[in-house]
């Protein structure tokens, strides 16, 4: 826990160590060498690996981070209670917890930076170094003060301390308590709703601190260090520092784009994870391309209200995985979907919407551009503007597509078109298109037509992607709608289930061809790349 046990910390006691110098190189080593690297190996044991299936992947990325920040962050307060309660050395105790605090303020933002980095999670270093300044620096600085002022005003009495840590002894453990009962009380709506995730995320953290206080106790009982030091110096290693480690900040995962990147959702508070409670309606990190990763804000991603209601959808006659056996389901597909309309209630954005749940329903991870701000094509020099680095980052990280348009003079809107006119066949040496897969939709306020549909096939052949057979015309759209924006049980929408069914199949069948199904002669040629040694670096099938 927290400062409130930084009562009389005098960092003159470590000059007294060097007589018994074991069970401090024990609370040193336990901390910083071996406990903040096990509790990152249980993090990626558990949320990679064993919890698979369990805890959606983007998810357990923040579960990682948080035990990562937990592992790295030992108690101090609460060291003095335990010492108490184990009739620990007091002396001892307060030398080793001195040094570990003066540890923590240059190892623990290293220590979690290299963490986080090796678990492919983009580091924070405004919040680590932040969390380190307030829970730790200036705690430490002002108890050092505060003592120092104390044994001033009393003549140099250093019994003048203990005076005053005795009159403010009450007020540290109601302050402790506090704390204890706001973490818990702020979180207790998550902790009361998700009981099986809470369990989840306790199971590594209890092994964690079992192990830990196992191995410096037994290590301290094969030095014959005595008990009186021992047992604090197990329990410091035991304990975690929750107030430095959940600060409300956002930690990210790095962005991995190519197919069979582990982890790709973005950005909530580690302490929120820790807690279950993921708040953050924008993710954090875009890709550069397949294979490339680099991370700056979402500004332009619409958040999808209801994700998980489906009034019209009758579950019963859907697969919850229609692409069962046509390839591997993990990682998720990720489906970007683009709409067509600016306006409050436009109809376009309406059924991407309905599409987007239905692909969540369905095991898909989704995007919805928002082109509020998106400028015409040519209208900024370079297209250097964001919402269009944005729009092709979201295409390069998609493995599928929708669009969606409305008809307007017989023709899909210029907001449609200017989306896709922003997509080019090649942008940094990648294609932002090419290969994924794509559905195509539109919406019309009067009788049922194609003529957007057909634009969009034609838009997405020129783009080189594949688009799926199966196709969605909404009539009258302005009818098919409640006054909450949801679509109504109907065959129009029986036939966008049809359609996202159809290109999830397509898009987990593809996926694993797509670059050798989009590998050409005449790019082979410009790029002087011979067949042999082309087929050695992609990795193609050849026959002889």
């Amino acid at each position: 826990m927290g400062r409130a046990g930084d009562r009389g910390r005098d960092f003159g006691s470590i000059r007294d160590i060097g007589r018994k110098p074991r069970g401090l190189i024990i609370t040193i080593v336990i901390n910083w060498l071996v406990k903040p690297f096990t509790m990152a190996a249980l993090a990626v044991l558990f949320f990679d690996y064993l919890y698979t299936g369990l805890i959606p992947r983007g998810d357990a990325d923040q579960y990682i981070a948080g035990l990562i920040l937990l592992g790295a962050a030992p108690c101090t307060a609460m060291v003095f209670v335990w010492s108490q309660m184990t009739r620990g050395d007091p002396a001892y105790t307060l030398v080793q917890v001195s040094v570990n605090d003066l540890v923590m303020i240059v190892a623990f933002a290293p220590i979690v930076a290299l963490l986080l980095g090796v678990t492919d999670i983009v580091v924070p270093w405004e919040t680590l170094l932040l969390s380190t300044l307030l829970y730790v620096v200036i705690p430490l600085a002002a108890g050092a003060l505060t003592r120092h002022r104390v044994i001033a005003a009393h003549g140099g009495d250093v019994a003048a301390v203990d005076a005053f840590t005795a009159r403010l002894k009450p007020w540290s453990i109601i302050g402790l308590l506090a704390t204890v009962v706001l973490l818990f009380a702020f979180q207790a709506e998550t902790i009361v709703g998700q009981p099986l995730l809470i369990a989840l995320i306790a199971v590594p953290i209890i092994l964690q601190s079992y192990g830990i206080f196992a191995l410096a106790y037994a290590w301290a009982f094969a030095w014959k260090v005595p008990h009186r030091i021992a047992a604090p110096c197990a329990l410091i290693g035991t304990s975690n520092f929750f107030e430095l480690a959940g600060r409300d900040r956002p930690v990210r995962p790095v962005e991995r784009c190519g197919v069979g990147d582990r982890r790709r959702r973005a950005g909530r508070s580690a302490g929120d994870a820790l807690a279950g409670r993921l708040r953050q309606p924008h993710p954090v990190a875009l890709c550069g391309g397949r294979g490339m990763s680099d991370t700056v804000p979402f500004a332009y991603l619409r958040p999808l209200a209801d994700p998980d209601h489906l009034p019209a959808l009758h579950p019963d006659y859907a697969h919850r995985r229609p692409a069962l056996g046509l390839g591997a389901l993990d990682p998720p597909p990720r489906i970007l979907l683009l709409y067509g309309s600016l306006r409050e209630r436009s109809y376009s954005r309406l059924v991407v919407e309905e599409a987007a749940r239905l692909l969540q329903f369905f095991g898909c991870e989704t995007r919805i551009f928002d082109p509020r701000d998106l400028p015409l094509p040519d209208q900024v020099a370079g297209d250097d503007h964001p919402a269009v680095d944005e729009l092709r980052a979201h295409s390069l990280w998609s493995e599928g597509q929708i669009w969606c348009s409305p008809e307007r003079h017989g023709q899909i809107t210029g907001i449609m078109k200017t989306q896709v006119d922003h997509l080019p066949l090649a942008y940094k040496g990648l294609r932002p298109t090419q290969g994924r897969t794509l559905a195509v939709m539109q919406v019309s306020a009067g009788s049922q037509s194609f003529n957007s549909i057909n634009t969009l096939r034609i838009l997405g052949r020129w783009m080189r992607m594949f688009t799926i057979p199966n196709q969605s015309s909404v009539a009258k759209a302005y009818e098919e709608f409640d006054e909450a924006g949801r679509m109504k049980p109907s065959p129009y929408y029986d036939r966008i289930v049809d359609v996202v069914e159809e290109l999830v199949r397509f898009t987990v069948l593809l996926r694993p061809h797509a670059d050798q199904l989009v590998d050409r002669y005449s790019e082979r040629k410009d790029r002087d790349e011979p067949v042999a040694t082309h087929v050695e670096r992609a990795g193609l099938a050849t026959s002889v």
